[in-house]
């Protein structure tokens, strides 16, 4: 069995602002995998919906937008930057703009949310290109230290990581064009230089332990080669030089073959995907894909449960490829229809139906919505624009959205929902009849209910006791279920428990009903004294009824508490047609004197009911 989380685990370890869906950096977490927890309830386009969209009212700067509770509120935000060097914390339930910050360049890279400076608060880092790396405070996006940059853009999106086991964060980010210093681990308390490795890129910087020996190295690559520096020193461990042209990808890292390594997956602009071993630098695979994969980074899971981990990748020339991580062996291909020059593709179970689905953005074109294990297109949205589609629960309904940035008609960012869906459900009502109650609900509307659950109580707060378990059907749709386990005269509150996929239950009712005796047979029952003491006890006298065969009968005779729960069965025997009297001491099934109270005494006479109030005093 392969070690498909051993990187998993580990990033989560390591980033400690990365929580269940959210999206604080490039490629979700510090391995790049883009591999989203949780659901959605997005089945198909018909079930999309825009749930907001912001805009400046000029341009927002086409790149991926990040997730996280910046402002410590206890809900995500959204960061995204601009091409007229603002910043935006955007809100995850309406879109609204929490603050705004100015640098002094255009923004060509995801931004990161995390504690970077180990203060109580949570920190946004920028990358203004050309200009300034920016620590802000999530709260209100004042400045809490800059550094200058000199020379061209920086192209590489920050991460945030102790990544020299000091205890302390640090921004891990790598820069372009001459002037600039290369890779740098930056102190992230002040922004003060900690190392650099003299190599410019695009690339954003990988952080894991790849080679097994207790420390964390960072992957990046630089113009022709990849590169594994030390987190401690950021001295060079090896690097993989590439000949088949320019290198801009940004690399994956995940175990695929079981052993303590990891594997570092990463394209070329010479139209080569390369599988690297972490440990040694050296190749396990590649393949020649006859285009070149530009800025996309790869994502990886086990995308068709069959205990191995799966590596996607996009092309320009529009071809989605999944590849066996361990073997480079073909899953499958996908075609976008449209070229994909910086398509990075994300992977999360969108529609909830427990399996994965590869979710790609073609350039200017639409959302792909591809199913992990064959490869099939399961829906398309019209979305605008490209990089990644970032599945993240921004509102805190427990479900996934997805947010991107959209350039047509304009730039702005967008986050999409699934249509409500509520259980439109109508008519949940209780009726009373010869000895049960017959309860009835329809519901009109609704996708995500997955089963139903009716409780029943004697007490309208308290003491609901599952009764109940009901299939769901396909809306619209008529239910009704029938209660023959009650009393007749006794009042009964029922509850209907709305289960949706995920578990949780909303909760409807209570209505009430009281099952009414049966005419054809009357039944005897009476209890003396009433109301009495736990020491005295109480006689209570039935009467079996005969009609004309005088055949013995079915008989129970059975006490409840005031919640409908059963305290103690007095009688479950076949009896003969006449009076009978048993006495009651006011203790439980183990023996226990009961407290005060109201009581109900159950007589069941071969199905037929019937019910007297029996009360106890101190």
């Amino acid at each position: 069995m392969k070690k498909i989380l051993i990187c998993l685990i580990l990033a989560v370890i390591i980033a400690s602002t990365v929580h269940p869906q959210d999206w604080p950096m490039y490629g979700r977490d510090l391995c790049h995998t883009a591999l989203q927890s949780g659901k959605g309830l997005i089945t198909n386009a018909a079930a999309v919906m825009v749930k907001w969209e912001f805009t400046d009212g000029t341009a927002i700067y086409v790149w991926n937008p990040v997730v996280g509770d910046a402002d410590g509120n206890g809900s995500y935000e959204v960061f995204a930057g601009d091409i007229d060097y603002y910043g935006y914390l955007l809100s995850g339930t309406t879109g609204a703009s929490l603050w705004t910050y100015q640098g002094g360049e255009c923004v060509h890279a995801s931004g990161a949310i995390g504690n970077v400076d180990g203060g109580t608060d949570i920190e946004v880092i920028l990358i203004n290109c050309g200009t300034d790396i920016s620590c802000l405070s999530g709260v209100d996006g004042s400045e809490k230290w800059h550094i200058g940059l000199t020379g061209g853009w920086a192209h590489s999106s920050p991460a945030i990581c102790d990544v020299d086991s000091d205890g302390e964060m640090e921004v891990v980010v790598a820069l372009t064009y001459p002037g600039n210093p290369g890779l740098v681990s930056l102190k992230g308390s002040d922004g003060s230089l900690e190392w650099c490795f003299p190599v410019m890129s695009f690339s954003s910087p990988a952080i894991a332990d790849v080679d097994d020996d207790g420390t964390l190295e960072v992957l990046y690559v630089g113009s022709d080669s990849l590169y594994c520096i030390d987190g401690v020193s950021g001295n060079l461990e090896w690097g993989f030089p590439c000949l088949n042209g320019n290198l801009m990808s940004t690399p994956t890292l995940i175990n695929v073959d079981g052993d303590a390594a990891l594997e570092v997956f990463f394209g070329t602009y010479g139209d080569v995907f390369y599988s690297v071993d972490g440990e040694t630098g050296l190749e396990e695979w590649n393949e020649n894909v006859s285009d070149w994969i530009g800025y996309a980074t790869p994502a990886a899971a086990d995308l068709d449960s069959d205990g191995n981990v799966e590596v996607v990748f996009v092309v320009r020339n529009g071809w989605v490829h999944c590849r066996d991580g361990d073997t480079g062996g073909v899953e499958w291909d996908y075609n976008l229809g449209s070229s994909s020059r910086d398509a990075d593709p994300s992977i999360a179970d969108i529609d909830g139906d427990n399996s994965l689905e590869v979710i790609v953005m073609a350039d200017g074109g639409n959302i792909h919505v591809i199913d992990g294990a064959t490869g099939n297109l399961e829906w398309t949205y019209s979305g605008s624009g490209y990089h990644y589609v970032v599945p993240a629960d921004v509102d805190g309904d427990g479900w996934l959205e997805l947010v991107y940035v959209s350039n047509s008609p304009t730039r702005r960012v967008v986050c999409l929902d699934n249509i409500d869906v509520s259980i439109g459900l109508t008519g949940f009502n209780a009726i009373g009849k010869e000895g049960l109650v017959q309860i009835s609900w329809s519901v009109e509307a609704g996708i995500d209910n997955y089963k139903w659950l009716i409780v029943r109580s004697m007490c309208s707060a308290s003491g609901y006791e599952q009764i109940a378990e009901l299939p769901t059907k396909v809306a619209p749709a008529s239910y009704v279920w029938i209660d023959s386990l009650v009393c007749p005269g006794v009042l009964y509150y029922y509850k209907l428990g709305d289960v949706d996929r995920d578990g949780r239950v909303t909760w409807h009712g209570p209505v009430t009903a009281e099952a009414r005796a049966f005419h054809e047979l009357s039944l005897a029952l009476s209890a003396k004294p009433n109301p009495f003491r736990c020491n005295e006890g109480v006689e209570i006298r039935y009467q079996v009824p005969g009609g004309r065969s005088r055949t013995a009968l079915p008989v129970t005779l059975s006490i409840y508490n005031e919640s409908g729960v059963l305290v103690r069965v007095l009688v479950d025997k076949s009896q003969a047609p006449k009076s009978h009297v048993i006495p009651w001491d006011g203790k439980d099934r183990d023996g226990k004197f009961v407290p005060s109270g109201t009581y109900f005494c159950c007589l069941n006479v071969d199905g037929k009911r019937v019910t007297r109030k029996i009360i106890i005093i101190k």
